[in-house]
């Protein structure tokens, strides 16, 4: 007999709704609050950290708010993805649903349970949803939680709702997941329909404040002078889009994603031209608001291509750039109509601030502050509110943080109290977050931009400086990570960890037994040892937050461009930041190809890095001279004169050079012109000229950082693509070019120098080359061909002793495997064209 019609697996598109909830944003816009503990555990303890979502956005935490959004969607089955504060997600849901029913394995749950990746947990929120908590406590990007996510096998509805965690809403999803499933039935490539908000592009007034053509343009709050500038917008954001609009914005196409804003161009395949050449439109008019309509297709391209970390940035933008008929996974947007609002709240701080008060301002009804208290789950009670406000004359809501206090002569603007805070007389707060239990005392005076966190306290009198942040969280290092190339660890790493966690719990609960107060308002040794009297004054408590410096920035000798660096981007992020000095910036790199090779770009200290690079590049630096590799470039591999090429000239070292003094604030054409007019005076190869190309690329990755982690050696490397990659596209004219890339990378990994030790440390080398072939400069066929050469090699020789490392061993293998499902797919196509 055949399947019942109630078979799932023939009618996943009538299987009840489902959504995932991304639970983190995987960056650190919001430390330390998210550092901090959720409810009364220590602070930055595993599992009770605060969850981004638990966030509270107008007193009513931001979770909530999602699941009443997805559940008035018609979802009936809900899995939240945690990577960090699971514990404290688990303690919200459990407290919070009317039902309070859990899965087997949360009944076992106790205090001191340490959480693994595996660990699930079913809540059944109301009679119509229920909530899974997925806890991948492994994951460090979006890419890594959505492949486990697919290896689970737990998506079965077609399509699903994909949802940030940071997404307050009122579109009407009905008509949109209508649509899209339409949509798939003619188009099976159609996986995905990205919902974009209309919001306005970078048209700031910059000249406002200098008496500018509009000097009477109505002043807005923080900087955003006349309101041109769509504060819904993040700092680090400037998305284009190119949309096909034959079908119009409801149902576009898109054909480019881009939101890189210090790029001066962007490429869009012509092939795309000439299918729609009359109905491409281009905008950056257009936001991101992080919420999608999926196939389950999309969970299967995270696992074939297993390097994506990013969803928007790496998966949709490669995907919309697929020119191979057949081969697409077409993408399209849905453009939000008039009256439907979204904004992303915990993007950072500054949109914190701009969405909750367009809450406030009743642009997101039905989401209003005065209908919190009715809109529980279903079964819960009207004094199980978190908020209760209530609309007066105006819109003017008039409450405050649960227990807040603000005493007589205060003046707080444009800031938020979270909780059992105490704002003492005569203080002054301006655009500032206040964590719960923060107190300011008396007559102190907190700027904006500002952070007080959980039990802070800023001392009477005291001036808090604006961007400052200050927080109880001890002070730890940062453990770098590198998860896009899924590496297993070994059993003795694992029990090695296991036991060093152990060590560390024993020496919490020793800590814990020596917190003895010493006489001051109850202050323990502990809290003593991180407060900066100096900051906070003498009857304050808490120490400043001071953030990371960005992953590109590695080197000793960057340390204040790199501190520097990071506390602008935290600046950019708070409340109160002037983004016209981003647009500013922006403005300058995008407009500084019109000045081209300037004498102020080739300063003396390019001159002084080349001097350096010079006692690296003699010939056991580049050269293994274990081969029959020749060191002079002039002559071929038989040792034969080149014709035409002048005796003495080392040409790879020369295209090197050319390649390290370009300039990359122009045009990468114009590298090209000038290694191609070089390479006809030596009557050189486009193989020479990609080997000096890559070599340059790397080295100037070095200059950075000396000795850069695997993971931060690919991370660069795919910055650098990003402007690199055009060239290589463009000399790489076959396999020998090809080839060649891998050849100079050996010569590399092979020598004395600093890149040696970077490229002959496992497994670097095989990241290298799998970034290549990700980002399409390296083929399979050449790939292959290298590695028949090298089979052929003495394991004890140094290109066989780096060719046999087992990273680029598995990479080879997976290589093969792939390229035989492919053909085996082929042949499967064939004969169905037979039958």
């Amino acid at each position: 007999m055949g399947k019942s019609s109630n078979d799932p697996s023939d009618n996943k598109h009538e299987q009840p709704l489902q959504a995932v909830l991304i639970a983190d944003t995987f960056d650190n816009a919001w430390h330390p609050i998210t550092l901090e503990s959720y409810h009364g555990d220590a602070d930055g303890a595993k599992g009770k950290e605060r969850p981004l979502v638990l966030c509270p956005l107008n007193n009513v935490p931001l979770l909530k708010h999602s699941i009443d959004f997805l559940q008035g969607a018609g979802v009936r089955e809900l899995f939240l993805i945690s990577t960090a504060g699971s514990d404290s997600l688990e303690q919200y849901l459990s407290s919070h649903s009317p039902n309070a029913q859990h899965s087997n394995n949360n009944n076992n749950h106790n205090s001191n349970h340490r959480a693994s990746s595996t660990s699930v947990n079913k809540i059944i929120w109301s009679s119509k949803l229920t909530i899974t908590l997925l806890r991948f406590s492994d994951c460090t990007n979006i890419g890594d939680a959505l492949r486990e996510l697919d290896r689970r096998n737990v998506i079965k509805s077609d399509p699903f709702i994909l949802m940030q965690g940071d997404v307050i809403t009122n579109v009407d999803l009905r008509e949109v997941l209508v649509t899209h499933a339409d949509r798939k039935k003619r188009d099976g490539s159609a996986i995905m329909t990205v919902l974009l908000s209309e919001v306005g592009g970078w048209g700031i007034d910059v000249e406002h404040d200098e008496g500018g053509d509009n000097p009477n343009a109505p002043p807005s709050t923080f900087g955003c002078e006349g309101n041109f500038f769509p504060p819904l917008r993040s700092s680090t954001d400037d998305l284009l889009l190119a949309l096909d609009t034959t079908r119009g914005m409801d149902e576009a196409r898109i054909l480019l994603w881009d939101n890189h804003p210090s790029k001066s161009n962007a490429s869009i395949p012509t092939s795309f031209f000439v299918e729609n050449s009359s109905n491409i439109t281009l905008t950056r008019n257009l936001l991101d608001i992080g919420l999608d309509i999926c196939s389950p297709d999309v969970l299967a391209r995270f696992s074939d291509e297993f390097d994506y970390r990013e969803l928007r940035s790496q998966f949709v933008a490669n995907c919309v750039s697929e020119e191979e008929i057949g081969l697409q996974s077409r993408i399209f947007g849905y453009v939000l109509r008039r009256g439907e609002y979204a904004g992303r709240p915990l993007g950072d701080m500054r949109r914190y601030h701009t969405v909750c008060m367009d809450v406030l301002r009743r642009w997101c009804y039905p989401l209003v502050p005065d209908n919190y208290h009715n809109r529980g789950s279903e079964g819960s009670k009207v004094e199980d509110a978190v908020a209760n406000y209530v609309c007066e004359r105006h819109y003017v809501y008039r409450d405050v943080g649960p227990n807040c206090r603000v005493m007589d002569h205060c003046s707080v603007i444009d800031s938020h109290l979270w909780g059992d805070v105490l704002i003492e007389e005569g203080a002054k707060l301006n655009g500032v977050i206040v964590c719960e239990g923060g107190i300011v005392r008396k007559g102190a005076v907190v700027e904006r931009g500002c952070v007080i966190g959980k039990g802070c306290i800023v001392g009477e009198g005291v001036t808090l400086k604006e961007f400052t942040r200050i927080t109880m969280v001890a002070e730890v290092e940062e453990e770098d990570d590198f998860s896009g190339f899924d590496e297993s660890t070994s059993e003795e790493e694992s029990s090695s960890e296991e036991e060093d966690d152990d060590e560390e719990e024993e020496q919490d609960g020793d800590e814990k037994e020596a917190n003895v107060t010493n006489g001051k308002e109850g202050e323990t040794i502990a809290e003593k040892g991180i407060t900066d009297y100096k900051i906070v004054g003498p009857d304050g408590r808490g120490r400043v937050w001071t953030p990371s410096p960005p992953d590109e920035y590695d080197s000793e000798d960057e340390d204040d461009a790199a501190q520097e660096a990071a506390v602008e981007l935290m600046k950019s992020q708070s409340i109160g930041y002037d983004m016209t000095l981003v647009y500013r910036k922006w403005k300058e790199l995008q407009m500084e190809e019109d000045d081209n090779f300037s004498e102020e770009g080739r300063g003396s200290d390019d001159d002084d890095d080349n001097m350096d690079m010079d006692d690296e590049w003699d010939n056991d630096g580049i050269v293994d001279n274990y081969t029959n590799n020749v060191a002079a470039s002039h002559l071929d591999e038989e040792g034969m004169l080149i014709t035409g090429r002048q005796k003495g000239v080392d040409v790879i070292k020369e295209l090197r050079d050319i390649c390290m003094e370009h300039e990359t604030s122009s045009p990468v054409e114009n590298l090209r012109i000038e290694l191609n007019s070089f390479k006809f005076s030596q009557n050189a190869t486009y193989a020479d000229c990609c080997k000096g190309a890559i070599m340059a690329v790397i080295d100037k990755i070095l200059e950075k950082s000396e000795s850069p982690s695997p993971a931060k050696l690919v991370s660069s490397l795919k910055k650098m693509l990003e402007y690199w990659g055009p060239l290589f596209q463009s000399i790489c004219m076959g396999s020998e070019e090809e080839r060649a890339i891998i050849h100079a990378l050996e010569i590399m990994a092979l020598g004395t120098g600093k890149a040696a030790s970077v490229l002959g440390t496992e497994p670097a080398f095989r990241f290298v080359l799998q970034t290549l072939h990700d980002q399409e400069i390296l083929n399979e066929d050449a790939l292959f061909e290298w590695a028949t050469e090298r089979k052929e090699e003495g394991r004890d020789t140094p290109r066989g002793k780096l060719f046999f490392q087992k990273p680029t061993q598995d990479f080879l293998q997976w290589l093969e495997e792939e390229s035989d499902e492919e053909s085996e797919s082929g042949d499967d196509d064939d004969d169905d064209d037979s039958d």
